[in-house]
């Protein structure tokens, strides 16, 4: 199931009125795993197009729908370095695009997730 704006326009507004902190275009590896709606687990690469400390956006093969629950591991690709931990997201939009499914996700615990440091909250 995908849930589209009117147009990109109104998908811009709409997603930066929900938005808790900006947006930053940070691309980083990740691996997504989780299961699909018939029941077959998965596990795919991409790369995000932005981030936020709360969630991010990327672009996958297989479509997903708004609710799924989902894991994130950033991918280290340092030779020899670990594996960030995974964290459980959840996919709070979904618009097909000539690359395959992009989504929105929002990141479902409170931990550090990402590699970076984002700017403090104001008061």
């Amino acid at each position: 199931m995908t849930t589209t704006p009117k147009n990109s326009q109104e998908k811009d507004v709409l997603s930066s009125e929900r938005r808790r902190s900006k947006r930053v275009q940070l691309a980083f590896q990740i691996e997504v795993s989780g299961t699909e709606v018939a029941g077959a687990k998965f596990q795919d690469l991409t790369t995000t197009e932005d981030i936020n400390e709360h969630g991010c956006r990327f672009t996958l093969q297989r479509e997903l729908a708004q609710g799924d629950v989902i894991t994130i591991r950033v991918i280290n690709r340092s030779a020899g370095a670990p594996l960030e931990s995974a964290q459980v997201f959840e996919i709070v939009w979904v618009d097909a695009n000539v690359h395959g499914w992009c989504m929105g996700a929002r990141r479902l615990q409170k931990d550090q997730f990402w590699p970076v440091l984002f700017p403090a909250k104001r008061p």
